[in-house]
């Protein structure tokens, strides 16, 4: 082997050891990149969600004002019910997506079962009417129409799907009631499992 033959021979192995950490240092820095912007998209729906809800409030508490008389109300009010239902709606998509950190997931949907009705073999088995009429949240909807319309399989079908419940969370609400904390988480786990499967 000639100089020349082995200078070019330890140049190229010089050369493949510099390409190799480039290449390493692209990937590390391709992968900081993807989990920055899960994060930045997880905030950004964080605060989409957030914005959306405080304006359904806003409009809610508009048709609130003591004494005031609000023409077409009962339009309004079912405009109303409808955004919440397509915000929850928009809600599970987000965590089925994985937009939503895991612990935020289970806190909206710990808050969800306040109002939304839990189906067993297409019966409401559940539905909390005394929170909803002191919700700050739902206290101008029409009960009645909210459940009808959260039961709707075509227009709310993610609602419908994810807050349908087994037999076993069904025995065990009959058994215990909401309120005993063993069946409260048990069931935020089933329905998170439901909303990122669905």
């Amino acid at each position: 082997m000639t100089i020349i033959e082995s200078l070019l021979f330890s140049i190229s192995g010089e050369l493949q050891v510099i390409i190799s950490l480039l290449t390493l240092l692209v990937v590390c820095g391709g992968l900081f990149s993807l989990k920055y912007q899960k994060k930045e998209i997880q905030y950004t729906t964080i605060q989409k969600c957030i914005e959306i809800h405080r304006n359904i409030l806003r409009n809610q508490q508009e048709l609130e004002i003591p004494g005031v008389k609000v023409k077409g109300l009962y339009a309004k009010r079912r405009i109303l019910i409808r955004d919440h239902l397509g915000l929850v709606t928009e809600e599970l998509f987000y965590m089925k997506k994985g937009y939503l950190p895991k612990q935020i997931s289970k806190n909206w949907l710990e808050h969800m079962i306040g109002f939304v009705p839990l189906t067993y073999e297409g019966k409401v088995v559940y539905e909390s009417e005394e929170s909803i009429k002191k919700s700050k949240e739902i206290r101008s909807f029409d009960y009645n129409e909210y459940i009808n319309l959260a039961k709707d399989k075509k227009t709310f079908t993610q609602i419908y799907k994810v807050f349908k419940i087994n037999y076993k969370l069904y025995n065990l609400l009959e058994n215990y009631g909401m309120d005993d904390q063993f069946v409260r988480n048990k069931l935020v786990n089933y329905l998170f499992r439901k909303a990122k499967n669905k």
